[in-house]
């Protein structure tokens, strides 16, 4: 299943725009990502798995940040429910959302995280490599 075909699924008009909308916005503040779909969700890769979306049970657009526990969420967006340790949740239930720039410095937040965990496996790989 593609992103595309995901979207083209999701029965709420409004919902089905604003994933257009939030999928696109992604991209164009994140370039490096990957778009591509794991357990027939929309994920965005970029050195480890960045976020993802959906629409829930509920018919809400949730857009969750797997590493969201590390994130600071100075701009009040992020919310952590239920037994998730580490996955925090914008909850998109307005369009302005998207176009925020709050969202946008979220996702960058979650890019260089992403960025620094990627560096300091490269320095273990490469300290284990110079001990043998």
């Amino acid at each position: 299943m593609s992103i595309e075909d995901y979207i083209d699924e999701i029965n709420d008009p409004t919902l089905k725009s604003w994933g257009v909308a939030l999928h696109y916005r992604i991209l164009a503040v994140l370039p490096q990502v990957v778009a591509c779909t794991k357990f027939k969700t929309p994920f965005y890769v970029y050195r480890r798995w960045l976020c993802y979306w959906g629409v829930t049970k509920a018919n809400r657009l949730e857009l969750g940040f797997t590493q969201g526990i590390e994130l600071s969420n100075e701009q009040g967006l992020l919310r952590g429910e239920g037994d998730l340790k580490q996955v925090r949740k914008i909850f998109v239930d307005n369009p302005a959302i998207i176009q925020s720039d709050a969202l946008a410095e979220i996702l960058l937040e979650a890019a260089v995280i992403n960025e620094m965990w990627w560096e300091q496996k490269q320095i273990k790989k490469n300290s284990f490599r110079k001990k043998k």
